[in-house]
């Protein structure tokens, strides 16, 4: 078992050992598997595997139950989806796990070949955790609806195309000038307890939208923004507050809710929630009809930099 046991239908998975003598669990999509450490096996003697899931469209269900595991070396991420796989691949978070690897590879890794092209999703479920060393990058969708994320060390965070949180704990923190949860398109946030600690900005978004309804989140940028909205080319970005507890915390050399503004189509619409604001929300060469207050209670040490307040007060 190599460490690592796995329970389930053995149609749908095979031990196999590569000539670098790493030890890898080739899942068929489809499965729904349980996977869990050998007897001798925990956090402080975890087992050196790797789980890789095969392209398929049918969804597959990986429950880990108190699964520490560590890549061999640099070369290995933890768990890896095959590349352009169209099906849903679900963790199933049970018990506390830890997935560590070496040379900043993240724990979890789903490529595609077009960013933004429409694949499956990795999907963090469960009432248990896992707590790894380096970072997640999905460059399709990423959706926590469950169970506690844990990102600490790394200079990759929480790296997706989409990234949309529901529910569960998600705490990621950077270093090397790195945003602590980065989506390329959008990231939203409708739930669940949200922490981010980036040794540039706490949550970045490309030339997309940034979307909070509710949960709580804390987001602070050490060099740049709490909250921030870039672009890419002519193309604009948005951040949405409309719920939940929001404290953002900017860095630096910038705002606290913001971005690199300036160009026609950025936008910082706050409609409703609850706000601590250290720093400016807006600011830089952002035009006034850029950010629009139209609700919510906003706590905040520094002016408002560029704000219309509908409300009239």
């Amino acid at each position: 078992d190599f460490g690592l046991k796995v329970l389930g239908n053995k149609e749908f998975y095979e031990y196999h050992v590569n000539n670098s003598k790493r030890v890898i669990v080739n899942v068929k999509a489809g499965a729904n598997l349980v996977f869990t450490c050998a007897e001798g096996y925990g956090e402080d003697n975890p087992a050196i595997a790797q789980i890789e899931v095969e392209s398929g469209a049918a969804a597959t269900k990986l429950t880990l139950d108190n699964v520490h595991l560590r890549s061999r070396d640099y070369r290995g991420d933890v768990i890896q989806v095959e590349k352009d796989s169209p099906g849903d691949v679900e963790v199933i978070l049970k018990g506390s796990n830890t997935l560590e690897t070496y040379g900043g590879k993240p724990a979890i890794r789903k490529d595609d070949s077009t960013e933004g092209q429409s694949s499956g999703s990795v999907i963090i479920s469960g009432d248990g955790a896992f707590l790894n060393n380096s970072g997640v990058i999905v460059e399709s969708s990423f959706v926590v609806n469950g169970g506690t994320v844990r990102v600490t060390g790394g200079s990759i965070g929480i790296r997706a195309n989409a990234i949309q949180i529901n529910g569960g704990t998600v705490y990621a923190k950077t270093s090397d000038s790195r945003p602590a949860i980065q989506g390329y398109s959008s990231v939203e946030i409708n739930g669940g307890n949200v922490q981010a600690y980036g040794s540039s900005d706490g949550i970045e978004v490309g030339a997309g939208k940034i979307s909070i309804t509710g949960g709580t989140v804390y987001a602070s940028g050490y060099k740049g923004a709490g909250i921030e909205s870039s672009r890419s080319g002519e193309q604009s970005g948005e951040i949405e507050i409309s719920g939940g507890n929001v404290t953002a915390v900017g860095g630096q050399r910038d705002t606290a809710i913001g971005g690199i503004g300036g160009k026609a189509g950025d936008k910082i619409l706050i409609s409703g929630g609850n706000l601590n604001v250290t720093g400016a929300i807006g600011g830089g060469s952002r035009a006034p009809e850029d950010v629009v207050i139209s609700g919510g209670n906003i706590k905040t040490g520094t002016p408002v930099e560029g704000a219309v307040n509908t409300k009239g007060e």
